[in-house]
């Protein structure tokens, strides 16, 4: 497979599901093998609440290119949602945190001389940015990241929107009356989920943390079809996307995703070639 086509062909893969043991619950996870060699490792830090509804497909189909390019990739639900078990009222960005963190050591050990990519969508993004500025990961790749205030912001919107759909009559919501109610210890839902106020109190003072430094540990930010980052150099590139499933206007659905997924994968290839590694055998 020519690396300057990456999708001029695929080969097939092998997908695991599992659960890690994880602070006394179970964490659901899928391992997508790629045949070998292997070329890297991708973790796949996944979006929350209706992004995860909207894009689903789009992490699938995504994980499963990667896989038959070569990289081992591993995608999973947090604590308290999709297969994994535990109570969403007690999780907080700092338990999901933990999540990845435990993921990254799964990946890891799985494969170890392997160069690891996080690559975080939406609230994933705002995840992987602050893992990895904690040291976690090789290199990171974002699509359409938000901060903290700003997710919360994105949730109160459709809230808001929600609540016109009610019947006349019935209880209808402000955004500052929702603020109140996290402030005053009460659960608001949101997205489909009830947000406790420790959840909403980390993602309000959690921003998104890009690293200046990007020589060693290349990043990138892919948001609303266009590329935002550094200066381009060696580690760090800025690509212009004609098309990216988040762009407002265009169809989430849309089955050919060859010119989101040829420019990242680009990308990551440049970025995984960048690193000194050893073949990893997979057995």
């Amino acid at each position: 497979m020519r690396q300057s086509d990456p999708l001029s062909a695929t080969s097939p893969t092998h997908e695991q599901p599992g659960y890690l043991d994880q602070d006394g619950e179970q964490l659901y996870y899928v391992l997508s093998l790629p045949p070998e060699p292997w070329r890297g490792s991708v973790l796949l830090i996944p979006p929350f609440g209706d992004d995860l509804l909207r894009l689903h497909h789009v992490c699938l189909k995504w994980a499963r290119f990667l896989a038959s390019q070569g990289f081992l990739v591993l995608r999973f639900d947090y604590r308290g949602t999709g297969e994994s078990t535990g109570d969403f009222e007690e999780m907080c960005l700092s338990r999901w945190i933990e999540d990845t963190q435990a993921c990254i050591a799964f990946v890891r050990n799985r494969a170890p001389h392997l160069p690891l990519v996080l690559h975080g969508f939406r609230l994933g993004g705002l995840l992987a940015s602050r893992v990895f500025a904690a040291g976690y990961g090789d290199a990171m790749l974002l699509w359409a990241a938000l901060s903290g205030p700003e997710h919360i912001a994105d949730a109160i919107r459709r809230r808001l929107a929600a609540d016109l759909t009610k019947k006349a009559g019935a209880r209808r919501g402000s955004r500052d009356q929702y603020i109140a109610d996290f402030k005053s210890g009460r659960h608001v839902v949101l997205d489909g989920y009830p947000w406790s106020p420790q959840l909403w109190k980390e993602a309000n003072a959690a921003p998104l943390m890009l690293p200046e430094n990007h020589e060693r540990r290349p990043w990138l930010l892919v948001h609303l079809g266009q590329v935002d980052g550094p200066a381009e150099t060696d580690h760090v590139t800025r690509t212009p996307l004609a098309v990216f499933p988040f762009k407002r206007g265009g169809d989430p659905m849309e089955s050919n995703l060859d010119s989101v997924f040829g420019p990242n994968i680009q990308w990551i290839h440049k970025t995984v070639s960048s690193f000194s590694t050893h073949q990893c055998d997979p057995s």
